[in-house]
């Protein structure tokens, strides 16, 4: 985990588009997902997803990359310590040439996205493997390391606490799921919205109940 703190088409079309888009519903994703927890420093959690301390807001990011497309998805989710969803995003990138790069991309999007938004206390959570290790061996004064990368460690030097962290697949869905619409259903329009959306609502309801126990 890396962690930083500091003291200091038509109209009508496009807005019916843009509101189908707009946001997700989480209140039937993991229901265990409400227990406040403090930031810990573990690169891999098992656990379910876990809300960050009352001081803070966690914002999972996703990415849809495909070798055989010109078309990358990147996503992000902004909840509070009660699960709540304060925003939500999602853009497409075109030829994106690696995994690296688009994990890379999709994690500058959401820390750009709320630093301009002025939050300044965010736990930023992905299941990017590539991403996490090249960040975390970050040396400006190595020819290879990417620009975006060091795009990325100023962005969040720049908020006042952060941490970076790698979650298993299993507990970064619905993040995941946004990205993938650009991959799977062409949804190309980026958006930035408050609040959730109720496309997703069935997938959503049906995980949920597939982690329930069996009735006896």
């Amino acid at each position: 985990m890396l962690v930083f703190e500091k003291v200091q088409v038509s109209s009508s079309k496009i807005l019916k588009k843009a509101e189908e888009d707009a946001t997700i519903w989480f209140e039937v994703n993991f229901p265990k997902e409400d227990t406040p927890l403090a930031p810990t420093s573990g690169h891999v959690t098992a656990a379910p997803w876990m809300a960050p301390h009352p001081d803070f807001l966690k914002c999972n990011i996703g990415v849809s990359w495909l070798s055989d497309q010109t078309n990358c998805g990147a996503a992000w989710i902004l909840r509070d310590t009660r699960g709540n969803v304060l925003m939500h995003s999602r853009r497409s990138y075109s030829f994106v040439q690696s995994q690296e790069e688009a994990e890379l991309l999709a994690t500058f999007w959401a820390v750009d996205c709320l630093k301009t938004m002025r939050f300044t206390k965010i736990i930023f959570q992905s299941s990017f493997k590539r991403a996490h290790e090249r960040l975390q061996s970050y040396n400006p004064a190595l020819r290879s390391t990417p620009h975006i990368a060091q795009d990325i460690i100023t962005k969040l030097q720049q908020m006042q606490a952060w941490s970076l962290d790698y979650v298993v697949p299993l507990r970064n869905v619905s993040a995941m799921k946004i990205s993938e619409s650009v991959t799977s259903d062409h949804r190309y329009q980026s958006y930035i919205s408050k609040g959730s959306t109720s496309w997703l609502q069935h997938y959503l309801a049906t995980k949920a109940q597939a982690l329930l126990p069996p009735s006896s």
